[in-house]
């Protein structure tokens, strides 16, 4: 299992870009999509890399909280199968709600983090469940497919782990590469990618999403990068695959090429829209900014689509993500339950923590007792007449009547109870049973100390008192602090004689 980040970021780096080098600068006349740099009316008075640095510095705050915490109601949305043939078609401009697509689930992100941990949620109702905390000493994570069974990863080191998440499924902070403590990156060697100021044009002035903006332009010329996974359409011809790439094929992203939409009142993004070949392949926007601290301002209201292309080589939206922010916090303390995670007994686990992949199904390691206190008794076993234990030394036996060993053990315990002297032995019977059979089989083999039953939950009871297999036995002295456990019954004379000996001195010594 992989419990992967995101979707997008897959589509935006996966299926354009797996890893990103350093090649000499493609020619800047080369053309490409849009027209290309050199052949772009720019829009006069403008200072397009002046814009571009404005956009950036607005979202550099998120490095200077103590911690964070955002909540996001997420609507996904798919084409409509039965227009396949109509051919629906894009709009880039956010006009409304492209044709052929329809709202197909609703779900939430959500993301918290302070100097030290780290938590994200994606949930999708009726397709994923991914949940991830570092909680400032190891990642568990957890992954619930649809109809499957959850599974969950373990490790000790962030890095890999949470790569991109902020820009994951939401459209802010996505101007610019960002570094951060659990995802260290070379953010000049990105900006190759993400495009430097002085690489925009403004190329327009027009409403994107009933919002007046400068429309600035950039054209990645620096970045070689290897196409793998699902390409954009590339298996769809000859044509295609010249235009687009193969599969595992090395090529410049001089084909590509990203737009801008900044506000111009307010000088924030509102859109960005990555093209190949001049057709649009992933657009976010962003609206509704709020100020949340002085100078900081976020989107209350984003979302993205992913455009594919007809038979007749029309882009058309795919699907699309509408989000809308419900809870945003900022410096303010994060509850210690946002960063802890209960692993399933049972569950199938794969832990990368000793530096080596090791899968299992998981089993939690059962508390220590030894010279703690007893756990409280009434909680588990109500049906116990507590006073008869007071200031006495108990010993507790964990056995199952199907079990011959376990009845062995009881017999045994009976044979012996009268040389026990004062120590109180409770029988505690940890399998269901029938209530007349187990009645019975106390009865006609004289069992003279209490046998109690585990009412429900009873892999719950047994791990809270780290029973770890039947027979179980477990001893206190008389202030019922656990002096032995897990011993067996040829060893019970010796840990009686240690146990209710060193009380003695102890209390000879006072």
């Amino acid at each position: 299992m992989k419990i992967y980040g995101t979707a997008v970021v897959a589509i935006v780096m996966s299926m354009w870009v797996s890893s990103l080098v350093r090649a000499d600068a493609c020619p800047a006349n080369a053309g490409g999509p849009l027209g290309g740099p050199a052949y772009v009316a720019q829009v006069p008075g403008v200072d397009a890399a002046a814009l571009v640095r404005s956009v950036r510095e607005s979202e550099r705050w998120i490095h200077q909280v103590d911690s964070f915490y955002l909540r996001l109601e997420s609507v996904w949305a798919s084409r409509d199968t039965d227009l396949v043939g109509a051919g629906p078609r894009a709009r880039p401009d956010g006009s409304g709600q492209p044709q052929g697509v329809a709202p197909t689930s609703k779900g939430l992100l959500e993301y918290a983090f302070d100097r030290s941990r780290l938590r994200f949620l994606d949930d999708q109702p009726g397709q994923c469940r991914t949940l991830k905390i570092w909680d400032g000493k190891q990642l568990i994570a957890q992954e619930i497919p649809f109809g499957r069974s959850e599974c969950y990863a373990l490790d000790a080191a962030t890095r890999g782990n949470f790569e991109d998440i902020l820009a994951s499924e939401t459209a802010w902070p996505r101007s610019q590469p960002h570094s951060f403590w659990w995802d260290s990156r070379d953010v000049d060697e990105l900006l190759a990618y993400y495009g430097r100021p002085e690489e925009f044009k403004c190329i327009a002035r027009e409403e994107y999403r009933g919002v007046p903006c400068h429309v600035l332009a950039m054209w990645p010329t620096e970045v070689r990068a290897i196409l793998h996974g699902q390409s954009y359409e590339c298996d769809a011809g000859a044509k295609d695959q010249q235009t687009y790439g193969l599969i595992g094929e090395v090529r410049g992203l001089v084909d590509q090429s990203c737009r801008w939409y900044i506000g111009v009142e307010d000088g924030l993004l509102h859109g960005i829209l990555w093209s190949i070949a001049d057709k649009p392949r992933l657009e976010h926007w962003m609206s509704d900014y709020r100020q949340i601290a002085p100078g900081w301002w976020f989107p209350m209201t984003q979302g993205y689509q992913i455009y594919k292309k007809d038979s007749a080589g029309a882009a058309y939206v795919d699907s699309r993500r509408d989000l809308k922010v419900v809870a945003i916090k900022v410096n303010q303390p994060l509850a210690d339950e946002l960063f802890q995670l209960e692993i399933r007994q049972g569950a199938r686990v794969e832990d990368r923590r000793s530096g080596n992949l090791v899968t299992y199904e998981y089993r939690p390691q059962p508390p220590e007792l030894l010279g703690k206190p007893l756990p409280p008794l009434n909680q588990s076993f109500s049906q116990l007449d507590l006073r008869s234990l007071e200031a006495k030394p108990i010993l507790l036996c964990f056995w199952d009547m199907h079990q011959r060993p376990s009845r062995h053990c009881i017999l045994e315990l009976a044979r012996q109870s009268r040389q026990l002297g004062e120590v109180r032995i409770v029988a505690i019977q940890t399998a269901e049973a029938e209530p007349a059979a187990l009645d019975r089989w106390i009865r006609e083999n004289n069992i003279p100390f209490p046998v109690v039953s585990i009412a429900a939950g009873a892999d719950k009871t047994l791990s809270a008192w780290s029973v770890q297999s039947l027979p179980w036995l477990i001893l206190t002295d008389e202030n019922h602090i656990v002096k032995a456990t897990g011993f067996s019954l040829h060893e019970l004379p010796t840990q009686l004689a240690h146990t209710i000996g060193q009380t003695r001195q102890l209390a000879s010594a006072k």
